[in-house]
């Protein structure tokens, strides 16, 4: 469907649900009615429209099936600016990666063999291989971060408890505070991975040397499921 920006939140999360996420999003219903109504009173308010486009809203769930996901990076917001693409820190393939791609590269460096970052900020070639790169929030107001924060978390709530029952083996990522308030949502035997964001503005800089990305395939081949490949195409 050709998507406009006068559509609700909700209208886009029923007239285009992801493939796999019927269940989800149906169980999330109510969720999303509330979400969507104070979005758009946001969106009133300050006359303009959140990000990322309407037509990006839901694309981390499209690049992914539900029984597919094997690692899931959670992040805190969209970029704020027009850079989002409606998946956690990946950018569009045409801009140069931001500053915290940049220290996610320097800690793929670190950790995987032969990992050459590419100049781009485009990390969604993760997806096909099952990585749902999820926001606690799916939505911020331009140039505000952590606008929308409060208003997702009973929609994530209920990804999350979908994702850990559809997937006992799974990886969780999460990085920065509001990434680590979605651990106590995470049940079963998932394997918890946390530490602090990779933004330059994080001054604990507790991002890199954190191995997250040797845990996760660690923990995935112990398993019997192939690993994640990370390397990205330049």
């Amino acid at each position: 469907p050709d998507i406009t920006d006068d559509w609700s939140v909700y209208d886009v999360a029923t007239k285009y649900t992801p493939v796999s996420w019927e269940e989800t999003f149906r169980k999330a219903d109510p969720e999303l009615r509330l979400v969507s109504e104070v979005i758009t009173n946001k969106e009133r308010a300050c006359g303009k429209k959140s990000y990322p486009p309407r037509e990006l809203l839901f694309e981390a769930f499209h690049r992914v099936r539900l029984t597919d996901v094997k690692v899931v990076i959670i992040g805190q917001d969209p970029y704020y600016d027009n850079k989002a693409v409606g998946m956690a820190f990946s950018m569009d393939r045409t801009r140069r990666a931001s500053p915290s791609l940049k220290t996610v590269y320097r800690e793929l460096q670190r950790t995987m063999p032969g990992f050459i970052p590419p100049e781009h900020g485009d990390i969604s070639e993760w997806c096909d291989q099952g990585v749902l790169l999820l926001n606690r929030a799916l939505t911020v107001q331009p140039n505000k971060g952590g606008s929308h924060l409060g208003e997702w978390s009973g929609f994530t709530r209920r990804v999350i408890d979908a994702i850990c029952e559809a997937n006992t083996n799974v990886v969780f990522m999460m990085w920065g505070n509001p990434a680590k308030e979605a651990e106590e949502m995470i049940s079963g035997r998932a394997l918890k991975l946390m530490c602090g964001h990779p933004s330059p503005q994080n001054r604990k800089k507790d991002f890199y040397g954190n191995d997250h990305f040797k845990l996760a395939n660690e923990h995935l081949v112990k398993r019997g499921i192939a690993p994640i490949d990370w390397q990205l195409s330049s």
